[in-house]
């Protein structure tokens, strides 16, 4: 029976390797943000808010990716799951215009295909979690 629950909690992790991986891929090559520049008055030009929220992104997924790793030798695998529900929502609160940095209004721009991934990986990520806490709670009971 416990080499059971050890399976499962490596095969959790394992899905979290892989979804945190798909996050950082999906901002980098398969749905990249906006690649436009912003001209300020000044006569400067900076990256749209949709750059700054893929940056934050990757360093979110990175976040989880190295949580993930940690839940394959660490015991505490409610803290784990904890770890990956909190990563994950801070992903759906970047891309919220008023929580975090947001997005382009425009529908129409490559933004948009990106956060949608996004918020399907961190979605996936947060049943993960779930998942985690609750073999761990049954763990613990056993």
């Amino acid at each position: 029976m416990e080499q059971k629950k050890q399976k499962s909690s490596i095969i959790i992790a394992a899905v979290e390797v892989v979804i945190a991986v798909f996050m950082i891929l999906v901002v980098k090559s398969i749905a990249p943000v906006c690649a436009g520049m912003l001209e300020v008055t000044g006569g400067k030009q900076v990256h749209m808010k949709c750059y700054y929220t893929g940056v934050v992104i990757v360093f979110l997924a990175v976040l989880l990716l190295i949580n993930a790793i940690l839940c394959f030798v660490s015991k505490q695998k409610m803290v784990c799951g904890i770890m990956t529900i909190a990563i994950s929502i801070f992903v759906f609160a970047a891309l919220n215009d008023n929580l975090g940095i947001g997005i382009c209004m425009k529908a129409e721009m490559a933004c948009h295909a990106t956060a949608a991934y996004a918020k399907v990986c961190a979605t996936l990520e947060i049943i993960a979690g779930i998942i985690s806490i609750v073999l761990a709670g049954k763990e613990k009971n056993a």
